[in-house]
């Protein structure tokens, strides 16, 4: 329930007097001073007692006899949990910052600009980290990915909740927007991390899915040697091009954002480079075509060649075909992979 008109200028009369008291400039300095030290105070600590745990782990192991430390495999250390109490830090000060009681409206974008801060330290403290210990990449995608969302989230109980309050209020009415503005910022940034991340993880899938993709070229074959009919279904091709990312995902295991990203990322370039195959083909075989029909002409006179000019030709098989494919390769990605804005994405190159 929000407050009715007398609790609103009870607020405003507090936030007036507040405003007389201090100079905003001081205040919110000591703001960020308070904030920043208890984040990176937190953040040294955890980070200690995750190499606490790799030295003592390092030590046990040499105190075993050598023969035991052959038959028993050491465990590596699980640093999901130790990251876990890291984003969780980097969540709590964002609310802070955005707090009320700590967050003022004339000075909104001080506190933005100290949540862009304290997210860039955080990003180059786990970054220094992870490459320093056995982290890997699909657990930084998964932290940075769940970490955009958790901060969305806190931006948008602030606008929901305090400035449903001051609705009527022009100046917070241009702070809400601002707030927005800076949530799609920040998520836009934490994405950009994810996609290195990204990069370096499906880079291999997306090569597998490529070699898949070879097989298409074996495709136009089947109508110049085999003498196959017009098609009238896709080629088993399809059902084996991103079987490599099938295999992927079920042998990790990632947050649902993670796996989104993780699914695009691999089918715009796999799908992209499927229509580009598709292409050359295309091309090459239409060139073969009209090759053919220049000899058919010098035998005019051939009745059973005018007959046969009458039939579907093979460049003409091979375009049905592949448009057959393609329709089953969008319907593959659609239905399997939930790809909601599918022609955006996809054909974002042509």
């Amino acid at each position: 329930m929000y407050p009715n008109q007398q609790d609103q200028e009870k607020l405003f009369e507090s936030e007036k007097k507040f405003l007389d008291k201090w100079n905003l400039n001081t205040y919110f300095q000591m703001r960020q001073n308070e904030i920043i030290k208890q984040f990176e105070s937190n953040f040294s600590q955890i980070l200690e007692k995750i190499n606490l745990q790799g030295d003592l782990s390092q030590d046990n192991s040499k105190n075993q006899p050598a023969q035991q430390q052959q038959q028993q495999q050491i465990q590596p250390i699980k640093y999901s949990e130790n990251i876990q109490q890291l984003t969780d830090l980097l969540k709590k000060n964002v609310e802070t910052c955005l707090q009320k009681g700590v967050f003022i409206e004339k000075i909104g974008s001080k506190f933005i600009k100290l949540i862009f801060l304290i997210i860039a330290r955080f990003q180059q403290g786990i970054q220094d980290f992870s490459s320093k210990n056995d982290v890997k990449n699909f657990e930084m995608i998964d932290i940075f990915s769940t970490l955009s969302k958790q901060i969305a989230e806190i931006f948008q109980k602030k606008t929901q909740e305090n400035f449903k309050i001051f609705s009527n209020n022009k100046g917070n009415q241009e702070i809400k927007q601002y707030l927005q503005e800076s949530q799609s910022i920040i998520q836009s940034k934490l994405k950009q991390i994810v996609i290195v991340y990204l990069q370096q993880i499906v880079k291999e899938v997306i090569q597998q899915c490529f070699d898949q993709l070879e097989t298409i070229h074996s495709i136009p074959q089947k109508f110049r040697v085999q003498g196959k009919d017009i098609p009238s279904e896709p080629s088993n091709v399809c059902s084996m091009i991103l079987q490599p990312l099938n295999n992927f995902l079920q042998k990790n295991q990632f947050a649902k954002e993670s796996q989104v990203l993780i699914q695009e990322e691999v089918i715009i370039s796999v799908f992209n480079r499927f229509i580009k195959i598709q292409k050359q083909i295309l091309e090459q075989s239409e060139k073969s075509q009209a090759i053919m029909n220049k000899l058919k002409s010098s035998y005019k006179n051939n009745s059973e060649n005018d007959k046969q000019g009458q039939e579907v030709t093979e460049h003409e098989k091979i375009q049905i075909q592949f448009e057959l494919d393609r329709k089953e390769m969008e319907n593959i990605i659609k239905n399997k992979y939930n790809i909601e804005n599918l022609n955006e994405i996809l054909y974002q190159e042509y």
